[in-house]
């Protein structure tokens, strides 16, 4: 056989080698591709049902099949990208099922795996990876591991800062996150700061009726209040109201909470009208009596004994918030401040009465529960022990008054004092 026919015959047997290589992997990478498809497929299906373990099994699987497809070696640089977005999908899919069955810990270690994977992509857009880091941080936040969220969203928000995606409705949602994160903390002025900005953003490509809008403005009104600011909080309050009014109707929870922060607003003003008009409205759509023990229906009767007391009709009030306290009990740990607070309002509504023993009773409740818990403050507790010793001195119990001043001299310099940790 002369050399020239021995040379043609060699090259297309290696070219016949290589097609039957290349598409025995096709017909590899094809049938990774449809088992993946089948595990994620069925994950969602058991997602769906409530099934969060099973559906973790699914996804695990997955992730497993697209990462075994990614580490072959063999695929091309466009199919290998495909590869790791598969795996990337099916890691976000299986942290999210980690979260709802509560496994903080492998949530964790997920997103963390599925970062690593999308910063490893070179077609996945780093907003993605972004908003990995933002999934992250929200774990983290529910483990009140405050100081790895803020570390997350920063980051996250350096991404976005550095690729110019700062208008975007991405972008938006994070800074409400960074600001949800500062709210948590009790970081209030940090938190406003966020939200004004979610705000302003939002405003630029939103129209004036959507959704997200009423709940970043109800959002912001929130950190006012908790700054003390109702002047603020008054006319965000009114424009969320109206947004989400006709989203959510009369009867969802969301809304009621909204309404019973507004009305709160209207009786720290002194503007009683407006706030029984809009408690009349909760309490048609939501019958007390029919309702379930819970703190919302124990916040409207709160705000509705609120009333009461301005209107001077102090036994109603007496009786409306003995039953916040009968609902607020089983419910809350037995030092927490909203309990206390309710004390303190049944105690100064004793007081209003002049029922005075009653009154004393429970400031000494509120008073115990703030020693054990000084989460709200020291202001808290010096409010509570100035109406106690005012109680005690109508009373003529001057003893236990002077004691009361004692400790009332002893705490009131610590207030404003630059070393109070």
């Amino acid at each position: 056989m002369p050399a020239h026919w021995r040379t043609r015959k060699l090259t297309q047997c290696l070219l016949l080698l290589l097609c039957v290589c290349v598409l025995g992997n096709a017909t590899f990478v094809w049938a990774d591709r449809a088992q993946w498809q089948k595990l994620e497929q069925q994950g969602k299906q058991a997602f769906q049902a409530k099934q969060f373990e099973q559906a973790a099994a699914y996804f695990l699987q997955a992730s497993e099949v697209a990462k075994s497809l990614a580490s072959s070696g063999t695929l091309p640089p466009t199919e290998l990208d495909k590869a790791l977005s598969y795996r990337l999908v099916s890691l976000k899919h299986l942290a999210m099922a980690y979260q709802r069955q509560q496994a903080y810990p492998q949530a964790e270690a997920t997103y963390l795996e599925a970062t690593g994977v999308c910063m490893q992509a070179e077609k996945l857009s780093p907003i993605a990876c972004a908003n990995l880091l933002k999934e992250l941080a929200s774990v983290y936040q529910t483990m009140q591991r405050y100081v790895d969220a803020e570390t997350a969203l920063l980051n996250a928000q350096q991404v976005y800062l550095t690729h110019e995606k700062t208008t975007s409705k991405g972008y938006a949602s994070l800074l409400g996150t960074l600001a949800s994160l500062y709210d948590a903390r009790q970081e209030y002025a940090r938190a406003q700061e966020y939200y004004q900005q979610e705000l302003a953003l939002e405003q630029s490509f939103l129209p004036p009726s959507d959704r997200q809008l009423g709940l970043t403005l109800n959002n912001l009104a929130s950190v006012y209040v908790r700054q003390g600011d109702d002047a603020s909080a008054l006319p965000l309050y009114q424009r969320a109201l109206l947004i989400l009014k006709p989203y959510y109707g009369n009867k969802h929870q969301e809304l009621a909470v909204l309404m019973n922060n507004l009305a709160s607003v209207y009786l720290r003003q002194g503007r009683e009208i407006d706030a029984e008009r809009l408690l009349n409205q909760l309490f048609q759509a939501y019958p007390l009596q029919s309702a379930p023990p819970s703190l919302l229906k124990a916040t409207t009767l709160s705000n509705l004994a609120s009333l009461k007391l301005h209107q001077k009709n102090y036994t109603q009030a007496i009786e409306l918030y003995t039953q916040v306290l009968a609902i607020e009990r089983p419910l809350l740990a037995l030092d927490h401040p909203r309990l206390a607070a309710s004390e303190v309002a049944l105690g100064n509504s004793y007081e209003r009465a002049a029922q005075w023993p009653e009154a004393i009773a429970h400031y000494e409740k509120a008073v115990a529960m703030y020693d054990r818990n000084p989460g709200p403050g020291l202001e808290a507790l010096l409010d509570t022990l100035k109406r106690l010793e005012g109680a005690y001195s109508q009373v003529g119990q001057t003893q236990e008054a002077a004691r009361i001043r004692q400790r009332i001299a002893r705490l009131a310099p610590l207030i404003h004092s630059p070393e109070l940790p």
